[in-house]
């Protein structure tokens, strides 16, 4: 039994020595740290600093510095700044950077950010907040700087209310040689989308002319760009113009800044009801005075509408085909003309007076 006990006693005490051998190497790995070591100490931004944050310093950062820490050793030395509200004793600290330098760099818009989404701040009012500096060492401590009180004003930008869209004007007129260059008095076209314009003017000489935006020269008037089929809003750019006189058609877009004119010739009646039926126009004839294009003409019981040219690239029906008059618009669809007989028909596409709208009579005689 003795010698049992000792044979243990004799292991214990070897174990001993391969613990304490180990415990001695550990020793050795770990740093020797200078006992008298002190803590960080923020130098900038002092105490009582105070920014106001715009949204032109967004570009710019913020330098945090502090005091290095000396624990003896060669190992480098990392440091963690933070910062929370003041009086909050960093219970919801945010990291604003880590640093092996005694310095941290933060972009200012990050920072922003931070204050805004992270803290909860309110945007455009000065803040109380404390901020402080942690130095790390491997095996060692943390020591953690005072707590210097700063205050910002964080920046958030005002969402600018879009500006109310502004309708364009229900009208363009058209002043030019023609008439005395007198927008009060002249023809006009009407809006029929966005932005768009399109109406039928009779222009009784070449002549110059512009399109305006209101019936005077106070507002936007359109001229000529320098390239064809383009607008200028320069109100000192050349106007317009033909060589041609005759009944034409504008079609102006105010947003592209286009303009496209048609001379009309002529304008028909196309369709069953008519002599040609469907292949060649019945002319009418136009009345500069009233500018009204008429004709009086035998029909037979069928469809019936209108085109220019002798062709389809221009052609206007009936809002309502059952109707003997009413207003002309784009459309597939005839005037239903319910019985043999002399008619006169006539056509007004004068926009100048409201409603604005190109307009029709079919009367029987």
């Amino acid at each position: 039994m003795d010698i049992k006990m000792n044979s243990i006693y004799r292991l214990l005490a070897v174990f001993a020595l391969i613990i304490g051998f180990i415990s001695c190497e550990d020793d050795r790995l770990l740093p020797e740290t200078d006992p008298e070591v002190k803590a960080p100490e923020m130098l900038s931004p002092l105490p009582d600093y105070s920014k106001v944050i715009h949204g032109s310093d967004s570009g710019e950062v913020m330098t945090f510095v502090w005091s290095e820490v000396h624990y003896g050793v060669s190992t480098p030395v990392g440091y963690t700044v933070t910062i929370d509200t003041a009086t909050n004793n960093f219970a919801n600290e945010v990291v604003l950077g880590s640093s092996d330098k005694n310095y941290l760099n933060i972009n200012i818009e990050r920072l922003n950010d931070i204050l805004i989404n992270r803290l909860g701040l309110p945007a455009n009012e000065k803040s109380e907040l404390e901020v402080r500096v942690t130095s790390n060492l491997t095996t060692v401590d943390s020591l953690v700087s005072d707590a210097v009180v700063i205050s910002i004003t964080p920046y958030m930008p005002v969402d600018e209310e879009e500006p109310e869209p502004v309708d364009p004007p229900e009208r363009l007129w058209v002043p030019g040689d023609y008439q005395g260059w007198d927008p009060a008095a002249a023809p006009t076209l009407r809006l029929v989308g966005e932005n768009l314009y399109e109406g039928y003017v009779y222009i009784s000489m070449a002549s110059g002319f512009k399109f305006t935006s209101s019936p005077d020269w106070d507002h936007i008037n359109y001229g000529d760009s320098g390239t064809p089929g383009e607008l200028s809003t320069d109100g000192l750019d050349p106007s317009l113009g033909t060589e041609t006189p005759g009944y034409y058609r504008f079609i102006v877009n105010t947003a592209d800044l286009t303009y496209q004119m048609d001379l009309i010739s002529s304008w028909g009646l196309i369709g069953t009801a008519t002599p040609g039926i469907w292949d060649n126009s019945t002319p009418m004839t136009f009345d500069a005075a009233k500018e009204e294009w008429t004709v009086t003409q035998d029909l037979v019981a069928g469809a019936l509408k209108f085109r220019a040219n002798n062709a389809w690239d221009i052609n206007l029906g009936p809002a309502d085909s059952n109707a003997m008059s009413g207003r002309l618009i784009n459309t597939d669809g005839a005037i239903s003309i319910p019985s043999d007989g002399n008619y006169t028909i006539t056509i007004d596409l004068n926009t100048t007076d409201n409603p604005y709208d190109y307009t029709y009579k079919v009367v029987k005689n």
